[in-house]
Order: structure tokens, then sequence, then C-alpha cells
């Protein structure tokens, strides 16, 4: 099944999403060091936390795991749109990456524009309710919520969703569109951003035009773990699902990437901080 899902092509009408779950040891990633470059294992290095790097080098292993199985694409450093978005300059795969305490979310999809962000939800600050990130009509949502603190993360989530598919990230005022705040785990999208009204421009990685309307997105929540908020947003209305767990050692046996390398040269140390 682990292999299968990753070698599985890739269907016109589907998006594919992978969950990995880390446990705080990169000893893991050695056989997998062709799928990662030089770039990468740098910018992980940079980050501040142990485990922050070991989620941003797996998700990226997973990526590029992803794109030479299922498209046959060569492992290589992504291109860039404009703000930043990163690409296969080869391949009409869209794809999104997003990681939080351990797990990591890694979208893939073709011939349109994909983002996916998750959340590990806190213990509840009360500033949060009061940044300015937020629609005047989100905030007014979240203030008569049950559950604040939840609503949140739920708003924030999505917003983070649909900018990472829109390829602006958050050079686009996140209070400038609007998203439910409520339960309902589909349809969420209530207005689209500006960047997308009127008529149709290509998207950051020139994929497909980006719809105006909030109905002909796909955008859906994820249930991946308890305590965590996830969620996806698909510039393309027909687009379905499929959802697949994986497990690192049934990847390390799938796929017996490479033969064993020093453990003195696991990429990121012998063990990981959760500071």
């Amino acid at each position: 099944m682990i292999a299968s899902s990753l070698v599985t092509p890739l269907l016109q009408d589907e998006a594919r999403v992978f969950a990995l779950r880390l446990q705080g040891d990169p000893a893991w990633l050695i056989p997998f060091h062709n799928y990662y470059t030089e770039t990468e294992l740098v910018q992980a290095k940079r980050l501040m936390r142990k485990d922050a790097a070991e989620e941003f080098l797996a998700g990226h292993i997973l990526i590029h795991l992803f794109l030479q199985k299922n498209q046959g694409l060569p492992c290589q450093d992504f291109a860039k749109g404009p703000f930043g978005k990163p690409y296969h300059a080869q391949s009409n795969c869209s794809f999104s990456l997003s990681h939080a305490h351990h797990l990591v979310l890694a979208a893939f999809t073709i011939n349109t524009a994909i983002g996916i962000d998750i959340e590990k939800i806190e213990a509840e600050k009360e500033s949060f309710l009061h940044f300015p990130f937020f629609h005047p009509q989100e905030r007014k949502a979240l203030l008569a919520s049950s559950d604040q603190n939840a609503a949140a993360y739920r708003v924030w989530t999505r917003k983070e969703a649909l900018v990472k598919a829109l390829g602006r990230g958050f050079t686009l005022h996140p209070g400038l569109f609007q998203v439910s705040a409520d339960l309902a785990p589909k349809n969420w999208l209530i207005t689209v951003p500006p960047v997308s009204k009127g008529k149709e421009k290509k998207n950051a990685d020139n994929h497909n035009s980006f719809p105006s309307d909030p109905h002909d997105w796909t955008c859906l929540d994820l249930h991946v773990n308890q305590g965590y908020q996830a969620s996806i947003a698909i510039a393309d209305k027909r687009r379905h699902i499929t959802f697949f767990f994986l497990d690192r050692n049934a990847l390390l046996h799938s796929f017996n990437p490479h033969p064993p390398i020093p453990r003195d040269n696991v990429p990121l140390g012998s063990g990981a901080s959760h500071s």
C-alpha cells in the first residue's frame, strides 16, 4: 500500500495527500540522502529547532520521492514563482508542504494550484483573536464561538492553505478575504482574494488560472490527528482527495532507497531537540 500510493499514476481529477509521522530521530533520513538537495539541507540546518529541521527535510524527501516514483522527475532544486512558491520546472504536478510538531503533510495534484496547512492546536492565547490577519466577519464569528481557540485555528489554517495555493503567501493580506469559522469541514471559502477577481490570471507556478468564484474551489479540512487542524485548498471544484498515512519504517522497507551510510553522517545530527 505504501509503495502503490506513491507510484500509482496521479489522476487528472485527483489530489493526493500524504501524512508522515516523525519520532524525533533524524537517523531514519540516512538512506534517503539522494532525495533532497544540498540547498534543502542547508535550509533545514538553519532552522532553530532540530524537530522542525527534521520535518522540513522529511517533507522535501517525500516530495522528491513522489515526483521521481510517480512522475519520473529528477531530484533537483525547485524553481520559484514570483512570490517564492516552489515548483518543478519539468512538471505540471503542483505540490504543497506543511509540517507541525512531528507531523508532515504533502499534497499533489495536476494542472492546477494546491495549498495545504497543518497546525498543532496549542493552549488558548487571548491575543490570537486580536491579530490583524482576520477579516472583520471572521473576527465577529470567532468572538461568538463557544470554542474561540479551536475556531481561530480553523480560520488560520484555512486562510494559509488558500494563500499557499495562490502562491502569494502572506504578501497577500489575509484580512482581504474571508473563510468560515464554523465546524463544517468543506466549502469553507466565502470570498476569494482580490488577486483572483475579474479576469482569471495565471497562478505563480503557471499551471492554471485561479477561479474567482469560491464555489469553483475545493476547500476541505482534513482529519489528521487529535489536537491538530489541517486544511487544503485546490483551484478546481472537481478534485477528489485521496489520503494516505505513511509510516516511515514501511517507507524504508518499500523502497530500500540506498545502502546505509555511517550514522555519523546523519544530516541533522543524531538526536532532535524539542525546545
